[in-house]
């Protein structure tokens, strides 16, 4: 029966053919045109053109009743080349990825610096690039009356790149603060030790690929070799055309897209040589065959087990590593982490390969369960390893080919009805696929599981065996271990030894384990994807159902025609504002009700559909969406576990440890930190991370069940049903959440969030990051800039777009100050505000520096802004105008955008155009007086610095400090007190009296120049409290 489905589904899959007559699967609903060109100089090309869509029906005002259209829409390319990090100069490890950011240093046809990025941001353009061992990607996107030019300046990248030795030296630094920001990455880590202590020697898969400082200018320096003249022979070398792919996505027709394209890049040089080839495995089994403690930055319980496959990418059409993940990496009732969670020792487990080019390459494929454990688990991680190996068991008696069979249907189901994703995603998408797949495959291979073949999976099922494992474990205890190891490049701490033969052969010899089952069939998979009709499809929601309690809104969709549904609930219950504990007690129902739905709906995930849930200052948001059919048995089965869910106190007891190791781990990032005391400065009712750290110490399971029956006795649903439903069908969901509440809340009582208002003046903080291993540093400059309407988001928005590039040119590439440099408007609570922060290292520069280079550079950007030809700035205007007015992608970004209007009470359902509508009125002389907000005598900015640590002295270190900080950053206190006493689940963070006193700095405040806060309390105590504000007009 399933094969006949199959055969009935695989003629629903459309086939285009390109001009070399490949028939190309894509989805029925993709009404682009594709082909396949092979340019003369070896380049294989996609063209993908939406030329009829367009002309069909434009790209409309945002008034979609109006008869005008914008004759624009978005184009974008990507370029990926056959070549990455495997193919580094042996003596400059990580060349591959500094040529990467050599590239898009100018070309001979176009050699200013910083041409491209100016270019594309008058143009309403973005571009990226990656690289990975085996291949390198550059792409972009830009608006289509841009785009040829701006294909003609990406062309030139690689025909003739300048490679200006002035680059060279920025372009390290750049590599190296990017290198900094990862450097405390625990994955990153993890790599860098298997690398190092497991890969053979000599092999590609061994390398330091990143690329630092060290790797890329003091050693070369150290050993006489020339940089900048390597840059040229790698390139004549590895830029070869034959090794390059090519994706654009163009309104244009797909005859003239082949003319522009084969004359643009068919200049791009072809050397003639072959592609290198990586083909030796990496490890040898006996090597693999070990126990290896780390050191992790973050305070994690974790274990890793990693085996080596053999490389299948060829044997796509199988899924095979996708099949076992499924299998091995299974959440419903039966499967691994269900017995783990029931036994406490565990929290989350995947199974799998992540497909990325370190674990999946030629030259071997990995197989990595990755466990997040608890307490107890680390400390029996055996007994963990013993139920995998036991399921592991399992499916070799019982292999369960229907899993397969489903999977397949379902894919296949998700490929037919694929909506169109952003172009600029597809383009890199498409451009690396080509280096994959078949070209028929090119648009599908990553979709979709073609062939169930038994005797390869078990080939690879017999490689998952206890002799041949690498099993890593992660734990801040490990740090007193002696004899511990260093790998040199990212100071990983480890400590490594063969597994115990004891131990093996207890894995060896698991028996059946009756509470591991094999996943039963899924009861949520759709078969009926038949479109609803109604009389009348409304252009906005509207209420269908309004009762004390609960309001529901409705909209048919009438656009997209999609056989799906999306559903949106939030909980809003005063118990949450109610006081500062009762925040921290929602985090803990949070965290223990997803694990229960995680269990209930993963059946339903794997069926296509998806959820989350997520904690707001008011209550709760559960979101829904997927097949139409069988939604309303998802919701059914949710609303069950929302009835009948009730805590345990051994899980009550982990959630809470876990918690707490959660909060530890955002709060040592600077960038975390920083947003942290923002949010306490800046709202009413502090929700920041260290303030519910603080009360998880003063919580208790008795408080948790008080806790849940007050937030639903005080409870209002408003929620949102649209897609392919019919409004009764929306009005029964709306009765079914219904029965969750207790004690309805009145509409005219539901809790609002309040901002403070920050006084005018530059107001600053400056703390200390807690974690001793990182250099990062973090320095935020926000600027609060009152009540917002629609006018001025449209002004904030579009000194966003005027700021974004001069931004990163100045304080990223010409002052090197880091590798994270950014600009963002924001709305809190109906307040507008403006952002600029910079990531830096500590050993670079001092915080006072990028402070002052920060303010230095809005000073001068005012008379950028000023000397910017009116042409150009109301171009600019007509580009954000074109993005405001291009209809939504698909029915997700239809829904989320009208959801994000009722969740915020707004129901300002016209807002893109009354925003399209606002930017028609603007000018540069009102931008220039909105810019008044940042830079004149009336601004109201706080500056938060959090410095990293400092292994080398830099200029203007920072005054002693003055006074200690009490609340709103009480839960700092207290964290350091716990890392003190070791209370922080294990963790010693920091170990020793003399680098806690280097984090007490995180308790105190600098004297930092004029207006500096010396005591957040006094600071904040005196703030005027601004009322919650809706904008929508």
């Amino acid at each position: 029966m399933k094969a006949n489905r199959g055969r009935e589904r695989k003629s629903r899959l459309k086939r285009t053919r390109s001009t070399t007559m490949i028939e190309i699967v894509k989805p029925p609903a993709d009404s682009r045109g594709y082909r396949v060109v092979i340019l003369p100089n070896g380049i294989t090309a996609m063209l993908i053109s939406e030329a009829s869509d367009f002309k069909q029906e434009g790209i409309k005002n945002a008034d979609t009743d109006s008869d005008h259209y914008i004759e624009d829409g978005e184009a974008a390319a990507a370029l990926c080349i056959g070549i990455g990090s495997f193919s580094d100069l042996p003596e400059i490890p990580g060349f591959a990825h500094f040529m990467e950011h050599m590239v898009f240093m100018g070309s001979k046809k176009f050699p200013k610096e910083n041409y491209w990025d100016d270019f594309l941001a008058q143009n309403g353009g973005d571009s990226n690039a990656w690289t990975d061992c085996e291949r390198t990607c550059f792409f972009f996107v830009c608006q289509q009356s841009s785009f040829l030019k701006a294909l003609d300046i990406f062309a030139h990248f690689f025909i003739s790149p300048l490679f200006n030795k002035q680059s060279v030296d920025k372009e390290i630094m750049a590599v190296d603060n990017e290198f900094q920001m990862v450097a405390s990455n625990d994955n990153e880590r993890m790599r860098s030790v298997i690398s190092y202590e497991l890969v053979e020697p000599g092999h590609v898969l061994g390398k330091f690929m990143a690329g630092n400082k060290k790797s890329l200018k003091d050693d070369p320096e150290r050993n006489n070799i020339n940089v900048y003249e390597q840059l040229h022979t790698f390139y004549n070398r590895m830029y070869s055309a034959h090794y390059m792919t090519l994706a654009v996505h163009s309104i244009e027709d797909l005859d003239s897209m082949e003319h522009q394209v084969i004359k643009i890049f068919s200049n791009i040089p072809n050397n003639h040589i072959p592609r290198p080839k990586f083909i030796k495995p990496p490890f040898q089994e006996k090597k693999l065959n070990a126990l290896v403690r780390v050191v992790p930055i973050a305070d994690v319980h974790k274990m890793e087990i990693v085996w080596a496959l053999p490389p299948l990418m060829e044997h796509y059409r199988a899924r095979v590593i996708e099949y076992l993940s499924l299998l091995l990496g299974h959440e419903a009732a039966g499967s691994i982490l269900s017995v783990l969670h029931r036994k406490h020792l565990a929290l989350e487990l995947s199974g799998g390969n992540d497909m990325t080019g370190y674990t999946h390459n030629s030259t071997w494929s990995a197989f990595i369960i990755s466990v997040k454990l608890t307490e107890l688990g680390i400390s029996q991680f055996e007994q963990v390893l013993e139920i995998i190996f036991q399921y592991i068991k399992l499916l070799k008696v019982s292999l369960p080919g229907h899993v397969f069979e489903e999977q397949k249907h379902i894919q296949e189901t998700k490929y037919i009805f694929k909506e169109q994703e952003s172009i600029y995603s597809y383009v890199e998408e498409l451009a690396e696929n080509m280096h994959l797949f078949p070209p028929e495959h090119y648009l599908c291979g990553r979709d979709l599981f073609f062939e169930y073949n038994e005797q390869l999976i078990r080939d690879c099922l017999d490689f998952l065996r206890p002799r041949g494992m690498l099993v890593m474990l992660f734990n801040k205890d490990y740090q007193s271990l002696p004899s511990q190891s260093v790998e040199p490049w990212l100071g990983t701490k480890y400590m490594v030894k063969s597994i115990d033969d004891n131990l093996i052969q207890q894995l060896e010899n698991v028996k059946l384990n009756p509470d591991l089952n094999v996943p039963i069939p899924n009861p949520y998979i759709a078969t009926d994807f038949g479109l609803k009709k109604i009389k009348k499809a409304t252009k906005f929601p509207v209420v269908v159902m309004n009762e004390p309690g609960i309001r529901i809104w409705y909209k048919k969709d009438n656009k997209y025609h999609m056989p799906t549904a999306y559903i949106y609930f939030h909980f809003i219950s005063s118990a949450i504002s109610r006081n500062p504990v009762n925040v921290a007690l929602g985090d803990v129902y949070l965290t223990l009700l997803l694990q229960m739905l995680t269990e209930t709906l993963y059946n339903a995930t794997l069926a296509g559909f998806e959820y989350s849930i997520e904690g707001t200052p008011e209550g709760i948001i559960f979101i829904l969406g997927g097949y139409s059919e069988k939604i309303k048995l998802v919701v059914t089965d949710t609303v069950k576990v929302f009835l009948d869910f009730q805590p345990n106190e051994d899980s009550f007891d982990s959630v809470l440890t876990h918690l707490k190791q959660v909060y530890v781990n955002e709060l040592i990032k600077p960038v975390e930190l920083a947003r942290a005391v923002r949010y306490s400065v800046l709202e009413l009712k502090d929700p920041s991370l260290q303030q519910r750290y603080q009360h998880m110490h003063n919580i208790s399971y008795p408080m948790l069940l008080d806790f849940i029956e007050e937030f639903y006795s005080s409870l209002f649903i408003e929620g949102f049903v649209t897609g392919n439903v019919l409004p009764q069908e929306a009005i029964d969901v709306g009765k079914m959440a219904f029965q969750i509440i207790r004690h309805p809340l009145s509409s005219d009582s539901l809790p609002k969030p309040n901002m403070m208002e920050l006084p005018v003046g530059d107001f600053k903080i400056f703390l200390s990051a807690i974690n001793k291993e990182d250099t990062n540093s973090c320095v935020v400059h926000y600027f609060q800039l009152g009540l917002g309407n629609v006018y001025n988001i449209c002004l904030n928005d579009l000194l966003y777009a005027a700021m974004n590039e001069p931004l990163f040119n100045v304080l990223r590439t010409e002052y090197q100050l880091g590798y994270s440099v950014y600009c963002q408007p924001t709305i809190t609570h109906g307040i507008l505000g403006f952002l600029i922060a910079v990531e830096s290292q500590a050993n670079k520069f001092s915080m006072k520096s990028i402070d002052e280079l920060m303010t230095k550079f809005l000073v001068d950007f005012e008379k950028t802004l000023s000397d910017t030809p009116d042409e150009q700035f109301n171009e600019m205007v007509r580009t954000q105008s074109s993005i405001r007015a291009a209809e939504d992608a698909d029915m997700y970004d239809e829904s989320n955008n009208f959801w994000q209007e009722i969740v915020k009470q707004s129901y300002c359902f016209e807002r893109v155009k009354l925003e399209y509508d606002a930017m028609q009125h603007i000018n540069k002389a009102s931008v220039m007086s909105w810019l008044k907000n940042l830079v004149g005598d009336n601004k109201r900015k706080l500056s938060i610095m959090v410095e990293g640590c400092c292994h080398s002295t830099v200029e203007a270190p920072p005054p002693p400090p003055t006074s200690l900080l009490d609340s709103p950053l009480k839960g700092i206190r207290s964290l350091i007190q716990d890392l003190k006493n070791n209370k922080t689940s294990g963790s010693k963070l920091p170990s020793t009296l003399n680098e806690l006193t280097k984090c007490q700095n995180l308790l105190e405040v600098h004297h930092f120049g004029e207006n500096y806060i010396a005591n957040l309390a006094d600071f904040k105590l005196h703030l005027k409290t601004l009322p919650y504000h809706i904008i929508n007009k």
